[in-house]
């Protein structure tokens, strides 16, 4: 009788949405290049920064916050019906900062080999969706930054970094996740994917 309570109650949760977000997976080999650079700046930093986690790196296309159970149905309608021509190489490569190198908040790796596809890939989901269009900049965040007492000298470390090749993947799919906020940081789930 209690797993049935508990698959029921399960389904309930899943019906009501939550916080969902559609992105790219980055492969784990990937990942963990960028994990340890991401480390290694929070280590360099006076001040607070928190790394994230491994398993949650990943290129955000759009955060679309909390979303119901038929919102949730309409974007993986919109994701079905993508106009989009094959998957497609990106790389990895380099980091930067949001909002500036003055006042950093977020550290994050860059990408060059496959950013106009990204861009294509985001603004054939905001018409598909319909959702407002803002300034796309592909990115995978790998730390975010409280404060930081001695930006001048993280600077110079984090341009040792500004070239780093992490490594070349090809996007096969998008994918609709739920996140659910933890003492231990933020859960994903996947909701659902589309081929390209």
């Amino acid at each position: 009788m209690r797993k049935i309570k508990f698959e029921r109650k399960k389904k309930v949760e899943e019906e009501k949405g939550g916080r969902c977000f559609i992105a790219v997976e980055i492969p784990e080999s990937i990942r963990r290049k960028l994990f340890k650079v991401g480390k290694d700046l929070v280590n360099a930093i006076d001040g607070k920064a928190k790394a994230v986690e491994l398993q949650n790196i990943h290129v955000t296309l759009h955060f679309l916050g909390e979303m119901n159970a038929l919102e949730i149905r309409r974007i993986r309608h919109a994701m079905d019906k993508m106009d989009f021509a094959g998957n497609f190489e990106v790389r990895m490569k380099g980091i930067g900062f949001f909002p500036s190198e003055n006042r950093v908040s977020v550290i994050w790796g860059g990408i060059d080999k496959g950013a106009k596809n990204l861009e294509t890939l985001y603004n054939n989901l905001a018409m598909r969706a319909g959702f407002n269009k803002e300034r796309f900049v592909p990115h995978a965040t790998l730390a975010r930054v409280k404060y930081l007492n001695n930006k001048d000298k993280f600077i110079e470390i984090a341009k040792k970094f500004e070239n780093e090749d992490f490594g070349t993947f090809k996007v096969k799919e998008v994918i609709l996740y739920k996140s659910t906020l933890t003492q231990e940081g933020p859960v994903y789930k996947r909701l659902y994917s589309t081929k390209l």
